[in-house]
């Protein structure tokens, strides 16, 4: 019994009685202390291309796709174009009239000009002929008034072959300029780039200057975080960082490339730019990210 009572006391003693610790001892390591700035925000990019088109129309061919990657110079839509080569043929028939207009023009002209040379030496002749007494003063006035009309006719031709030339040199920039406008009707990308919007299907009708795509280029990929105003100061252009995606909670090392010289008087942060080290694939334009940006170490 006395030592039933021993042991039970006992336990009371140190599972009881006794109070119970509240904290845990560990062995001292030794290693670096690191001093991190912390910041949320989202993907985002230098610059954002926008592709749009200067004329409108109806979509005939898309040759991309969202979160695919094209390069500079990449045709990337088209839009029918049937309406603008009808009318470069027709200013192709009007520019083909044209010379065929100043070809019998000028071929008019040069019989008139051997016309003209039989009219002159006839004129020159009676000429002569009236100062000698031979002919009438008649006969001589007839030479004279042919021989003038036809000079006379020469001159308009000059003018009618002028305007000619100019009805062909209209005709030619009127085809340069449909032509331009032609090539307007295939969509090419500005740059390398990834495709992050996409606003336009198979036969829709667009107008100009509407949006049809958005490109970015992935060396312009960043994380735009902000940073408390009270502890910016400490973040610097080169310093390392860790991006932490909140779409697949995985972590990236990045740096500091750009620090906007404003700060919001709202949320009183300043807006820091984080690059990649190496960009993960496939980004999204928007999407939510912290950082940890390293700017001490003991």
């Amino acid at each position: 019994t006395i030592l039933v009572i021993a042991v039970a006391g006992g336990v009371f003693y140190n599972k009881v009685y006794i109070p119970k610790s509240t904290y845990k001892t560990i062995t001292p390591q030794k290693g670096d202390l690191k001093i991190e700035v912390f910041g949320i925000g989202n993907i985002d990019a230098k610059t954002i291309y926008k592709i749009d088109s200067e004329v409108s129309g109806r979509i005939k061919q898309i040759n991309t796709d969202l979160n695919r990657f094209v390069k500079k110079g990449e045709l990337v839509a088209t839009i029918d174009d049937s309406e603008i080569k009808v009318k470069i043929e027709e200013a192709n028939l009007s520019l083909k009239k044209a010379n065929l207009n100043l070809s019998l023009l000028v071929k008019s002209k040069q019989s008139l000009i051997a016309k003209k040379e039989f009219l002159e030496t006839t004129y020159k002749r009676d000429k002569k002929l009236l100062q000698q007494g031979f002919i009438p003063k008649a006969t001589f006035d007839k030479s004279k008034s042919e021989y003038l009309d036809i000079i006379a006719q020469i001159n308009s031709f000059n003018e009618k072959i002028n305007l000619a030339k100019q009805d062909i040199k209209i005709a030619q920039k009127n085809i340069k300029s449909l032509q331009i406008i032609l090539d307007k009707y295939k969509i090419f990308s500005p740059v390398d780039g990834y495709i992050i919007t996409k606003n336009i299907s198979l036969n829709q009708n667009i107008t100009p200057n509407g949006l049809l795509f958005e490109v970015v280029n992935p060396k312009d990929v960043w994380a735009k975080v902000y940073i408390d105003e009270k502890i910016s100061g400490k973040v610097k252009i080169g310093k390392k960082a860790k991006i932490k995606l909140y779409s697949n909670n995985k972590t990236y090392k990045g740096r500091v490339v750009r620090i906007m010289p404003k700060v919001d008087l709202v949320t009183n942060e300043k807006e820091v730019n984080i690059a990649f080290n190496k960009l993960p694939t496939p980004f999204y334009i928007g999407a939510q990210v912290d950082a940890k940006i390293l700017v001490k170490t003991y």
